[in-house]
């Protein structure tokens, strides 16, 4: 709020009593403490009219209580002066200073010199250079910093926060990482090949699992490598804002597919069990593909949203990662701004993803488990249960990790609970796939060995 006709003989520090004294005989009862700050605009000039005061209400609504009141008053005097009220700011400019708080709050903590321009801007001091923050164009686009001569700078680099700072250590966590890359990548690319060679595993639900093994593959290529470097590299190796934005974009596609497409297989176990004689009709190849297709085009649509939203914010002081990765939610934690939307919208997103398969699983198999308990024979028990327990598994391992990181108040996200979940869902749970299928499919089993007797004893 700006007040005219304040006089000069009050000096600053008289100000915010003065003022407090001034809306009480007006009818309005403010505290000292409800006045976050109350200062003159511009110098001082000899002669002339008092300057204006300008104030800063700890709450909006306050503001607007003064305000109201103050204008009703006919005739509205400060010890005799004429005074006039009016509001310093339009409703653009306050949601603009929303929006640099947290920015503000950032700068503070990671003690970074600025202070607060007018009407609405930072100066920001940073290496002996004097930046200017603000929100871009009034669009309520993220925060941008510039020079004063314009040129856009800011956080372009990331580096990845490292597992331990004992080398040996984080050797053994390399040869690990290494051991268990190489054995996703053999189990995964050894599931597609006997199902690509086998003919006899030519039906929906190996067509599946091959989709599921070659997610495996590509997801374990987006994480691993960079991750490996980090951990052989002496220095912190970097990643820029677009590598990072494009890193969470296939992890989000890829995981997000994983997850959607074991649902799918719960579906296709469902029709194989409870419509055996219908199951070649419904389950047809046009229909399988499509399935897969829609699979692939829901969770690249979630990674790219996300995506965007994060490359869409800004990015000051502290620039590591607590992660071995660009996760979001660790990623979320080093913006300057608002996150609450970013929030919400990753809530929702893993919501779909995790939540909706999720139940769709336990819908089927609510019907599958009543399927086979009709089943008269042992051995068709049997075989309709093996077939099904390996999926079981694997969905457990996969939605447990999922919900455990994503589906909680980002309140109580600890990065270090995060990492090791991480590291099952990423490192372990690519290795577990193909061994959990392999050893608990008999059809499998027999594919594998023959494949093997054809290549090693020709």
């Amino acid at each position: 709020m700006i007040i005219s006709g304040i006089s000069e003989e009050i000096t600053p520090r008289q100000l915010e009593e003065v003022l407090c004294q001034w809306f009480k005989e007006n009818g309005i009862q403010v505290e000292r403490e409800e006045i976050e700050r109350a200062h003159r605009l511009f110098r001082k000039q000899r002669g002339g009219e008092p300057r204006q005061v300008i104030i800063a209400f700890a709450r909006e609504k306050l503001k607007e209580e003064v305000f109201q009141v103050l204008r009703r008053v006919k005739d509205l005097k400060f010890e005799g002066n004429k005074a006039f009220v009016s509001h310093d700011f339009s409703q653009d400019t306050l949601q603009e200073k929303r929006l640099l708080k947290p920015f503000a709050q950032r700068l503070y903590k990671e003690g970074i010199d600025f202070t607060w321009g007018y009407p609405v801007t930072l100066i920001v001091f940073r290496d002996g250079k004097r930046y200017r923050a603000g929100i871009q164009q009034r669009s309520y686009a993220p925060v941008y910093m510039a020079l004063e001569n314009g040129n856009q700078t800011g956080i372009t680099k990331f580096h990845f926060h490292p597992f331990s700072t004992v080398p040996e250590m984080q050797l053994l966590i390399f040869w690990t990482f290494l051991i268990l890359f190489l054995l996703s990548l053999f189990g995964n690319s050894a599931v597609v090949f006997i199902v690509h060679t086998d003919r006899s595993l030519h039906t929906p639900m190996y067509f599946f699992l091959a989709n599921l093994a070659v997610l495996e593959i590509a997801y374990s290529f987006v994480i691993a490598p960079l991750t490996l470097v980090n951990l052989a590299s002496v220095r912190k190796a970097s990643i820029s804002l677009t590598g990072c934005g494009t890193q969470m974009f296939f992890f989000i596609f890829l995981g997000g597919a994983d997850c959607v497409l074991l649902s799918v297989m719960a579906y296709d176990r469902y029709v194989a069990i409870c419509h055996p004689l219908r199951y070649t009709v419904i389950m047809n190849w046009t229909v399988c593909g499509s399935l897969v297709a829609g699979t692939l085009t829901m969770s690249s649509l979630f990674g790219i949203q996300l995506s965007v939203l994060i490359l869409r914010l800004p990015f000051c002081g502290n620039n590591e990662i607590n992660h071995f990765f660009c996760d979001f939610p660790a990623v979320l934690k080093l913006a300057c701004s608002d996150t609450h939307v970013h929030q919400v919208t990753l809530f929702i997103i893993s919501a779909v993803i995790l939540t909706i398969p999720f139940l769709l699983i336990c819908i089927s198999y609510a019907f599958i488990v009543t399927a086979i308990f009709r089943i008269r024979s042992v051995a068709g028990r049997k075989r309709a249960f093996s077939t099904c327990s390996s999926h079981l598994m694997v969905v457990f391992l996969q939605y447990s990790c999922g919900s455990l990181i994503y589906l909680r108040p980002s309140s109580s996200y600890t990065p270090e609970e995060g990492r090791v979940v991480s590291v099952v869902y990423t490192f372990i749970t690519p290795v577990l796939n193909p061994l959990i299928y392999s050893m608990r499919n008999k059809e499998l089993k027999n594919a594998l060995r023959k494949t093997l007797k054809k290549k090693v004893l020709p």
